[in-house]
């Protein structure tokens, strides 16, 4: 005697795509904001471009990291740059700033973009401050020095999504480009700003001048050193 399975019925097949569904969705927010999300769906294949007059850039990276994965092997290495990676997403959130990407130590945010806001640069350049705060508890768990050197531009940007496999959010322009420079300009476990992030933060951080640099595709500019929150009385 044979026995035939039971045809699952509708509302199980339901079921399942409503799950699946929710599942991938899940999926896009962690590498999509929300509002591009939806863009995406309502209009499938077309390129989302926006631009924001005002917006803050940071990018940073760990200092000497080819020799301290050479020092940690690979196992620990990837253990140490995911729970570091970890920590800096949390703090993304937590100060509302947006993550954009990592690239191998690599980590870059904005702020301001996609939700516009008078205080963008105070939130990105609390971000750079805890994020070196995160770096220094991975250095007492390792017990190795990890230092980041980080640069934080403001001006107009361009973002969204341009393609159709494998895309991602992402920002282009001359204040993204800034900000990638004072990174690689930057010594190591310090906080580079442009001249006009600088005068953005006002009297509520702690900065000092650096003086005027020399900034490969921009020319001559101003640079600023962040040391932390609160002015120097």
């Amino acid at each position: 005697m044979s026995f035939t399975a039971p045809v699952s019925s509708s509302a199980e097949r339901l079921m399942r795509v409503e799950q699946a569904l929710a599942e991938t969705q899940a999926v896009l927010a962690k590498i999509l904001p929300d509002f591009v999300i939806e863009r995406l769906k309502a209009a499938p294949g077309q390129p989302i471009i926006d631009t924001y007059d005002n917006a803050s850039v940071l990018f940073a990276d760990i200092t000497g990291f080819v020799g301290i994965s050479k020092r940690l092997g690979g196992e620990r290495t990837v253990k140490l740059l995911n729970q570091l990676i970890r920590e800096f997403d949390e703090l993304a959130t937590l100060h509302g700033v947006e993550k954009i990407k990592t690239m191998g130590d690599g980590y870059m945010a904005v702020s301001g973009v996609p939700r516009t806001s008078a205080d963008h640069c105070q939130r990105l350049a609390r971000l750079a401050l805890d994020m070196q705060t995160a770096a220094e508890r991975a250095s007492k768990r390792t017990g190795v020095t990890i230092k980041l050197r980080i640069g934080i531009a403001a001006g107009p940007v361009m973002a969204g999504v341009i393609g159709f496999n494998k895309f991602a959010y992402d920002i282009w322009g001359d204040t993204v480009n800034h900000a990638s420079r004072l990174e690689k300009m930057a010594p190591s476990g310090q906080i580079l700003l442009s001249e006009e992030a600088n005068k953005q933060l006002g009297s509520s951080f702690f900065t000092r001048a650096r003086g005027s640099t020399q900034i490969r595709g921009l020319g001559k500019r101003q640079t600023w050193v962040l040391d932390g929150e609160g002015a120097l009385h």
